[in-house]
């Protein structure tokens, strides 16, 4: 008998990341505020992107390898992440699942849009880090 795996669609991911991108919105913009202020120095800007990706690393390494295996946005939409096997992701994992998001974003998006098509519903980080994105089932 095998299990029915409900996986997560494009938008409930989607509505996820929005509620992550307004969490993450808070200490990003602090940092900001206090480290580069106005400032349009080429040095501080990029000091700025560090500090976004490093926050944002953080925030999906540590809560996406976490016991509740998502960030916050994931776990108020009961989503978890696990590899293809539905294990629990290492942080490693988590992190460099994130990061490749980079590269499913980078041509127009289509490789974060795959997940509208994709049979187990996975982007192109997904495919290429071996995760999946599945509904919480009731324990």
């Amino acid at each position: 008998m095998t299990e029915q795996i409900n996986y997560a669609g494009f938008w409930m991911r989607f509505s996820a990341a929005i509620i992550d991108t307004l969490i993450l919105w808070i200490p990003c913009s602090l940092f900001r505020l206090i480290f580069v202020g106005d400032s349009k120095s080429a040095s501080l800007l990029i000091v700025d992107l560090l500090q976004m990706t490093f926050i944002w690393c953080l925030y999906y390494g540590f809560l996406e390898s976490s016991r509740k295996e998502g960030t916050l946005g994931k776990q108020i939409l009961g989503l978890r992440v696990c590899d293809i096997n539905k294990n629990r992701l290492s942080f490693t994992h988590a992190v460099a699942r994130y990061l490749m998001g980079f590269v499913a974003a980078a041509p127009f998006g289509i490789g974060l849009m795959m997940v509208g098509w994709t049979k187990q519903k996975q982007g192109l980080h997904d495919i290429i880090c071996k995760c999946l994105v599945v509904r919480r089932t009731a324990s």
